[in-house]
């Protein structure tokens, strides 16, 4: 059976670094490349790309001003800045610019490049799905009579996290979105269940770790609660999360999680 392999944009003006990249990566991805902005944006008028890196420091434009660009282009692509130099200006204005999924330093080790690329992927797939999700969540929010207290919820998408927790180690992804809803930089905390947990008011947390083992246990059909979450600057925020299994075991226990969270605006 043959697996199509998903697109990939690498734009970097050292032609080295696109060899390397390619070399690196070919077996696991198409990869596209460009050794300039402007080739880059052409590349992505001409093809359909789900991930997009680039280095900021080229001639002409940066990688910070050719991925806002992108984003028009492509907007359903995630997008990777790579530099030697962490500037936290640079990162947070393409976060909020150019929706940036991640910045890593230069040089990258393939071990952590290609992590980061599975888990940019993954957020395509999971953006994907959202839409039937957000029927789902409208769907239930009708049965429990709450619709005219949630419909901003669901209307108000750019407010919606996503997360995606691993069962058998307890680790979480949170969308960039989770962590601006709580006022954080994207990886700024510990990204597991646990540590989330911890982050969760002292009087709302047995009631969200009962309803989380209620539904590992297949007691209840999906986990859908609100609670009070500690926000970096801001003291606790309301937060409604909603999850289901996506995937199972054979014997049907529950290996992966995805869900949406959001604030509750008082």
């Amino acid at each position: 059976m043959t697996i199509t392999k998903r697109p990939i944009l690498y734009v970097d003006d050292e032609e080295a670094n696109l060899r390397v990249f390619k070399t690196s990566f070919y077996k696991d991805y198409r990869i596209l490349t460009a050794n300039s902005a402007l080739e880059g944006l052409k590349i992505l008028h001409e093809k359909p790309v789900e991930l997009i890196i680039s280095d900021q420091w080229m001639p002409k434009m940066t990688g910070f001003e050719f991925l806002k660009k992108a984003k028009d282009i492509a907007p359903d692509s995630s997008r990777i800045l790579l530099s030697a130099n962490h500037d936290e200006d640079i990162v947070a204005r393409a976060i909020e610019e150019a929706g940036l999924f991640r910045h890593m330093k230069k040089p990258w080790e393939r071990f952590e490049m290609k992590h980061s690329i599975d888990m940019a992927l993954e957020v395509n797939t999971l953006k994907k799905g959202q839409q039937d999700l957000y029927r789902e969540i409208e769907h239930i929010i009708d049965m429990l009579y709450v619709k005219d207290h949630c419909l901003q919820l669901s209307i108000d998408m750019a407010k919606q996290g996503i997360w995606d927790m691993k069962t058998q180690t307890g680790e979480v992804y949170f969308s960039p979105e989770c962590y601006q809803i709580l006022e954080y930089q994207p990886f700024e905390f510990e990204s597991t269940y646990s540590h989330w947990v911890s982050m969760i008011h002292r009087d709302d947390q047995s009631d969200a770790i009962k309803q989380m083992e209620q539904f590992l246990d297949n007691k209840i059909p999906e986990f859908n609660i609100s609670y009070r979450i500690g926000a970096k600057s801001s003291g606790y925020k309301k937060i409604l999360s909603k999850g289901r299994i996506v995937e199972k075991t054979k014997s049907g226990k529950p290996l992966r999680l995805t869900g949406i969270m959001q604030e509750i605006q008082a």
